[in-house]
């Protein structure tokens, strides 16, 4: 009897080790949905997804980056704007794709000194190859009193 109630325990404590990776791929196939949805222009089916990936993982920046995104094209922008800042808390203000939305949507609000603040700290960071020119392409319309609009 001990022996028995020894074996499940540890069956019980494997499966338990073995399951808690589990939240991060539910997060990540919510994730690859909302891309989904996105990408079939479903914004509010894409946001539902996004959040129930950042339900499950909510320290994963690119959950909030996404969602952001989507709220920006579908022209919430004072939630793509609190997504974005959020996203950038958790990469510590480096992740210069990040960045960039936040000044994409504090443009979309009017807000172009943040805008170009945000564009510039962007510009900052060691960018991929070939990266620089658009993002610089951005800063100008921001310094010009111009949004950025993603064409969806």
């Amino acid at each position: 009897m001990t022996f028995a109630r020894l074996s499940w325990l540890r069956i019980f404590l494997l499966m338990m080790l073995a399951g808690q990776g589990c939240g991060d791929s539910k997060a990540r196939r919510a994730e690859e949905r909302g891309l989904e949805a996105a990408s079939s222009k479903d914004y509010n089916l894409a946001i539902a997804e996004f959040t129930e990936a950042i339900r499950l993982k909510p320290d994963d920046a690119d959950f909030y980056h996404d969602r952001g995104w989507a709220y920006l094209v579908k022209g919430d922008e004072d939630k793509a704007v609190a997504d974005a800042k959020k996203a950038c808390e958790l990469t510590n203000w480096s992740d210069p794709r990040i960045l960039d939305m936040l000044a994409a949507a504090y443009s979309e609000v009017g807000d172009f000194d943040n805008a170009i603040k945000y564009e510039n700290k962007c510009l900052q960071c060691k960018l991929p190859k070939g990266a620089s020119e658009s993002y610089r392409q951005r800063l100008s319309l921001y310094e010009q009193k111009k949004p950025f609009r993603w064409i969806d």
